[in-house]
């Protein structure tokens, strides 16, 4: 299977900051934070032979004409300038490969002499299949594939990794294929007279960082317009589970973090812990604080008590709330006022439904109205049931203990339902309540030694998230 090649000589390498602030009077815009070049030009489409027809009639208006005319043929010939420019010096723009490195210094050495090459890896390719498209003679393969026993495995090569190769200016022969599984190894093939095949494993250090944003529409477009790391979702999540509903966040809602981002060889290659969050959303305001002592670890609140509580803010995930708990509600089906007793979870049939806590399966079974339903007792105060699934989760049936977060059953719309959703029900000692405003026990605090190592780490954390600001 052959390799997309995508050829960058060394003419068209990216320009130095310095050239790039040389050339900034002819519309270049350079964004500092990725070293990525782009180049804007705006023309009018009008062309001469057309501003003339227009003006003919208006004598008036021929010094206008000429103006425009004269302005036109700058803008054009600027224009041919700044693609002249960009020919020249503008990467390829392919998105599954970052050609923004302005150095020339990679990988141990000089690449400067080489033409560069940049190839994804494609599922099921090895390391041969990439020898024969460079056109390395045959006759090698047999010992570059000895030489790289003891590295890595040739013949499997992870899928959308990346392969450089570089190319002899002079003769056109491939002297060094670089295959890089992630941001933090690569394993040079040095194809020259004598061959060598060595792993390198970048330097790696750990650097503290901030971030913050103002949500406009879903939490997920929002990491992405800001540029942040998609992983910081689900821990923002493992954080703050119990306190904030991430499945129905609104506008205006805001969030800080600061967290641990990894380097390699100087650039950002992933995320580690997070180390603090503040989340504001219309209900109030919710912070927590990682803490770990080598036993005992986790999130807790400013007052050290774990944040992991009893209950679970959503049984299901990516779903909407399209109806909640009302006592004035009309039916959709039955089309009169009934009290709405829970609160409807609209997804997508098949969506796994999730036990909110804790507890023992008091009953799974049909019913005419509610479907297919399960409820749960988690203890002598509170159970909660979860009505018109499309089916049981294998194994659960009365009796039956089950987990926070266990999946007890899929979204359908069994019973009185008029679409795919889960009617989600809390019951407080005998009577449905409205889940969403419940206040639950806090759970206790950490002992007080822990407490007191804890209080004095997030102190410091605490001004770290009150400096950060909103853009």
């Amino acid at each position: 299977m052959k390799p997309k090649k995508i050829k960058i000589t060394p003419k068209n390498l990216p320009p130095s900051d310095k050239q790039m602030e040389d050339r900034s009077a002819t519309g270049n815009r350079t964004n500092r934070e990725t070293g990525r070049s782009k180049l804007i030009i705006r023309t009018k489409n009008d062309g001469y032979q057309q501003l003339k027809e227009e003006n003919e009639n208006i004598s008036e208006s021929y010094q206008k004409f000429r103006r425009n005319a004269l302005i036109i043929g700058a803008v054009l010939l600027l224009g041919l300038v700044a693609i002249s420019v960009a020919w020249m010096w503008g990467p390829d723009n392919d998105p599954l490969i970052d050609n923004t490195d302005t150095s020339t210094y990679r990988y141990g050495f000089d690449l400067a002499p080489y033409q560069i090459h940049k190839d994804i890896v494609e599922d099921g390719q090895g390391m041969t299949d990439i020898l024969m498209a460079y056109n390395v003679p045959t006759t090698k393969i047999p010992e570059i594939q000895q030489l790289a026993e003891p590295v890595m495995d040739i013949q499997s090569l992870q899928g959308r990794s990346m392969v450089t190769v570089l190319t002899s200016e002079t003769n056109n022969q491939t002297e060094y294929i670089i295959y890089e599984p992630n941001k933090f190894e690569y394993t040079v093939f040095d194809l020259r007279d004598t061959l060598r095949v060595y792993r390198i494993e970048r330097e790696v250090d750990i650097r503290l960082s901030t971030a913050s944003a103002i949500i406009d529409s879903a939490l997920w477009k929002t990491i992405l317009d800001e540029n942040l790391h998609y992983d910081l979702i689900g821990k923002m999540e493992e954080a703050l589970q119990w306190s904030v509903d991430f499945y129905h966040l609104e506008p205006g809602d805001r969030f800080k973090l600061v967290y641990e981002s990894v380097y390699a060889d100087g650039e950002a290659a992933d995320i580690r812990e997070l180390k603090a969050i503040y989340f504001q959303t219309k209900s109030g305001a919710h912070e927590a604080y990682y803490y770990t002592n080598g036993q005992t670890r986790g999130f807790f609140d400013e007052k050290a008590r774990p944040m992991k509580r009893g209950f679970l803010q959503s049984p299901v995930k990516y779903a909407r709330i399209s109806s909640p708990f009302n006592l004035k509600r009309k039916h959709p089906v039955l089309q009169k006022v009934k009290p709405h007793l829970g609160t409807d979870y609209a997804a997508p049939e098949g969506t796994p439904i999730l036990a909110v806590a804790d507890g023992v399966v008091s009953i799974a079974t049909f019913k005419k109205n509610n479907g297919n339903y399960v409820k749960i007792r988690h203890d002598k105060t509170y159970e909660t049931q979860y009505l018109h699934m499309s089916k049981f989760a294998p194994g659960i049936k009365r009796g039956v203990k089950v987990k926070q977060g266990e999946v007890i059953g899929l979204v359908g719309s069994t019973g009185l339902a008029s679409g795919p959703h889960v009617c989600f029900r809390f019951w407080k000692n005998g009577q449905q309540v409205d889940h969403r405003a419940e206040k639950l026990p806090a759970p206790n605090p950490l002992p007080d030694q822990l407490a007191s190592q804890f209080l004095g780490m997030k102190d410091s954390l605490e001004l770290k998230l009150a400096s950060i600001g909103y853009n």
